[in-house]
């Protein structure tokens, strides 16, 4: 029987770092009217640092972005999504929980990149952690834009996903949201002793069911090969940087470069 491939995979814990302006990112509290003093920040630190170790255990290697949610580290969200995107990593995770000012939303839903939206292999890894976490948790989809599968991608370009072009690398990116902290239901579960066990075992399962999936897929798609050209024929004519490739472009950049486009044709 061939040996099972290693993976490289980023855990990335939501929250409990530093900005870069050096503002606190704290991320949800307890809003539930339980009356706990749970922080998202604490309790996905604890999920990531214990699906590390499952997954270290398994043979795979398994880094994450930060190890400590005290606000002792520097770490933007564009940090976090460059850090990862200077590596061939197989899976990008970025554990999370969810909030809303309506204390009757309830759920899960694991979120793509909003670009590349056709990216297929971070809906099948988003696919098999939401599968993973409902079956974990029984939980229904949050959502309706992410039923019936429990995937959607999210509505901005978070930095996270696009730091250092992390949403272009031939990885599989997803950010689990598997429970809200402002509704009743979702945070008795979410205060229980095991939480941060039962969402690390669910993540790692939903990992490697994808990875197993997986294993037949290639590992970067000819639209990336041909970005990843495109942006090295841009930065060797200086027609662009071919930085920030995950978000929108001005008109004034536009103008830009096709100015330089101009120059470097000499029409």
């Amino acid at each position: 029987m061939a040996e099972a491939r290693r993976l490289l995979i980023w855990l990335d814990p939501g929250h409990g770092t530093l900005k870069r302006d050096g503002a606190r990112d704290t991320g949800a509290a307890d809003t539930s009217g339980l009356g706990t003093r749970l922080c998202e920040k604490d309790l996905v630190l604890a999920a990531a640092l214990r699906a590390r170790d499952l997954l270290t255990a398994q043979g795979h290697e398994a880094r994450l972005t930060h190890q400590r949610a005290d606000y002792s580290e520097v770490m933007g969200y564009s940090d976090r999504g460059t850090l990862a995107a200077a590596t061939a990593y197989d899976c990008y995770v970025s554990l999370h929980l969810d909030s809303a000012s309506n204390p009757a939303m309830r759920g899960t839903t694991v979120f793509v990149p909003k670009l590349p939206v056709h990216c297929p292999r971070s809906r099948a890894l988003a696919a098999a952690l939401a599968a993973a976490l409902r079956g974990e948790f029984g939980t229904p989809v949050s959502y309706p834009a992410a039923r019936p599968a429990g995937v959607m991608a999210h509505w901005h370009n978070l930095g996270t996903f696009v730091g250092g072009g992390n949403a272009y690398s031939p990885g599989a990116l997803a950010l689990p949201e598997p429970l809200f902290m402002s509704n009743r239901e979702d945070m008795e579960i979410i205060r229980r002793d095991d939480f941060a066990e039962r969402y690390a075992q669910a993540v790692v399962r939903g990992i490697l069911r994808y990875a197993g999936s997986a294993e037949a897929e290639p590992t970067e798609t000819p639209w990336q090969e041909e970005l990843r050209a495109a942006a090295a024929w841009a930065r060797s004519r200086g027609i662009s940087d071919a930085t920030r490739l995950g978000s929108s472009l001005t008109r004034g950049e536009y103008l830009v470069m096709r100015y330089r486009e101009r120059g470097v044709s000499g029409s």
